[in-house]
């Protein structure tokens, strides 16, 4: 069974003992929002004294009613969700209404302050619909998880994709310094543009299917450790129950709407900075795959162990210079060459390759597909790749 399951209609029996509370839910939010017109109300008088500028007129007002709205729209939130289950909404459609309920109770208190401090009334709203948001998010939290993980492998599956890889590389190898440095820089310089999307691109996903927002993969990582592999939610909730970890199809019908452009901008790959700063991936490597999947391919391939002698990454050179639907042995020979070539410069040529295929040949009218070979070339060979390709006999 799925940590996340598609959520259920509310039954008959949970729609009586709802409807006794829908009084008191309805009554919390009306009181909620009374309090919030009269805080915004206190807020505008007080920026009109004091005015916006003034440092204790910011310090001293404005962040406490920030912090109060806050509250009291995540609190109307979750109590217009509940009460809009009583009556005849779905599951998801009670929550979609108790998030605009919330961030609308919002936008009247905040007129107040249009014509006395226009920059208080604009953080109000965008702070507003974070708090609705907030709000929906915990009343998501109450019925279902918030990320989906679905048929982790089993311990034996694990432990026979760790022996394979004992088997054929040996010792583990450290990672090369330079790699991590790299990753550790990049994140913390994304984390400014990356933050307010991953925000936006949460609130996507889940206003088209409200449910959980990240999927879990269970995945192989370097020398065979099985890790936790974040991700958005780009299908169906449910969309493996019964079936087990399956490849992804082109134009798949499991696929959400947003979900097909988040896969076209690889923005759905944007949670596991969280894995490359644990020090789990790193932002080039080979793609890590499913530990079921990897476990199935080591009974037909068993070099397939050769492409983990390093992190895998966020992006690779069989992603850039092939395609998503390579054969096993066809992504095994890219990872190869990427090994024996690993270097600062290349990842950096890679990188700036996987940028330019995804916002712009993708999008480009009549591309054939293929890249400049030119942007693929490794540069000499470094010295510790042979040490990372030399398989022990």
């Amino acid at each position: 069974m799925s940590q996340s399951e598609p959520l259920p209609p509310a039954s008959s029996s949970t729609r009586l003992n709802t409807v006794w509370l829908a009084p008191f839910y309805g009554g919390l939010s009306l009181l909620c929002v009374v309090v919030l017109a009269k805080l915004a109300l206190w807020q505008a008088i007080s920026a009109s004294r004091v005015g916006f500028q003034q440092t204790n007129g910011w310090l001293g007002n404005g962040l406490l009613f920030f912090a109060s709205e806050f509250l009291l729209v995540s609190l109307i939130a979750l109590s217009l969700q509940q009460s809009f289950r009583a009556v005849h909404l779905s599951t998801q459609n009670s929550l979609r209404a108790g998030f605009l309920g919330a961030w609308l109770a919002t936008l009247l208190p905040t007129l107040y302050l249009w014509k006395t401090s226009l920059p208080l009334a604009i953080w109000g709203v965008m702070l507003g619909f974070l708090a609705a948001f907030c709000g929906a998010l915990l009343a998501t939290a109450r019925i279902t998880s918030l990320w989906e993980e679905n048929l982790p492998p089993s311990a034996e599956a694990q432990q026979r994709v760790m022996q394979q890889h004992r088997l054929f590389l040996g010792e583990e190898c450290a990672t090369p310094r330079w790699k991590r440095v790299l990753d550790v820089s990049l994140c913390l310089c994304s984390a400014l543009v990356t933050l307010p999307l991953i925000l936006l691109i949460a609130f996507g996903i889940w206003l088209e299917d409200p449910g959980a927002i990240f999927f879990v993969k269970n995945s192989v990582g370097k020398w065979g450790r099985n890790f936790r592999q974040l991700k958005f939610r780009t299908m169906i909730l449910g969309a493996e129950e019964g079936k087990g970890p399956t490849l992804a199809r082109e134009n798949d019908p499991r696929t959400l709407h947003f979900g097909r452009l988040l896969r076209k901008t690889a923005l759905d790959e944007l949670p596991q900075l969280w894995n490359i700063l644990r020090g789990e991936m790193s932002f080039v490597g080979p793609r890590p795959q499913r530990t079921a999947l990897v476990d199935t391919y080591l009974q037909s391939l068993p070099q397939y162990v050769e492409r983990h002698r390093l992190p895998p990454g966020l992006s690779g050179l069989a992603q850039v210079a092939g395609s998503y639907y390579l054969t096993p042995l066809q992504k095994l020979r890219f990872d190869r060459v990427y090994i024996r070539h690993a270097s600062f410069g290349y990842d950096l040529r890679l990188l700036a390759a996987a940028f330019a295929l995804t916002f712009y040949y993708r999008w480009k009218p009549g591309w054939d597909g293929r890249l400049p070979r030119r942007w693929l070339h490794a540069a000499k060979r470094p010295a510790n790749a042979a040490r990372l390709s030399k398989a022990p006999h």
